[in-house]
């Protein structure tokens, strides 16, 4: 049907092409590539958009399946839930190539939870309310896509799944003390570098951050980034 009734009438956009879960839509996804073939290959971009616990076995089928993949996380918009963490991963793997976009929630109407995302790496919101969406978007300094720009081919086939303990902390010494500890190698995007103190050295500990929108999306050795990881985290060597 896409291929007759959308490509060919002269169709110019793309196609997100969805499942929910892996397990009980994995072969339609296999199905609908075998039967597309390769010549709408770089307009057709597959997703799946209901893993919200389970993101490495998202990952694995649409690394599996096709260059052209993305990740969406959500619920409707009458259901509360929350969806960071996988957001974070799939914008974690969109910025190292591992994703043709950045993730897609659904489905947030107001604008604290368009606002919450944003800082969480999505980049695409599925609403009830498009003018407030566009509102929040822009007033996150973020521009919409242009017209006629597609998702990218993933340039990448290896999965980041979890960050794990890749910060580091150093100890300093400031006012003479032996445990004082200042950030060496900051945390992944959307997350925070916790510092703790370990005989007479340091070590950094990969954890949520306490305001999404400081230094989270970008953290750095910062004072400011040492902090963002709670007041467990030891950051007296600034």
């Amino acid at each position: 049907m896409i291929l007759t009734n959308l490509f060919g009438k002269g169709f110019g956009g793309s196609v997100l092409v969805g499942i929910a879960k892996v397990d009980s839509g994995k072969e339609y996804h296999h199905a609908f590539k075998k039967r597309v073939g390769s010549s709408y290959e770089s307009r057709i971009t597959y997703i799946v958009d209901e893993e919200n616990s389970n993101f490495e076995k998202a990952m694995d089928h649409l690394t599996n399946l096709s260059p052209y993949r993305m990740y969406g996380a959500g619920i409707s918009a009458n259901i509360p839930g929350k969806h960071y963490s996988a957001i974070r991963k799939a914008a974690n793997n969109f910025h190292w190539g591992s994703l043709s976009a950045a993730p897609i929630i659904w489905t947030l109407d107001s604008a604290d939870s368009m606002d919450i995302y944003l800082t969480k790496g999505a980049r695409s919101i599925m609403t009830n309310d498009p003018a407030l969406a566009v509102d929040r978007i822009r007033n996150a300094g973020l521009h919409l896509t242009p017209v006629g720009e597609f998702p990218s081919r993933a340039i990448s086939q290896q999965s980041y799944k979890y960050p794990g303990n890749t910060c580091d902390c150093k100890w300093s010494r400031p006012k003479g003390s032996w445990d004082l500890c200042v950030i060496s190698t900051p945390a992944p995007r959307f997350y925070a570098c916790q510092c703790f103190s370990v005989g007479t050295g340091c070590e950094g500990s990969v954890v949520e951050c306490i305001d999404p929108k400081a230094y989270c999306e970008w953290p750095d050795t910062s004072h400011e980034s040492c902090r963002n990881a709670g007041p467990q985290s030891n950051c007296g060597g600034y």
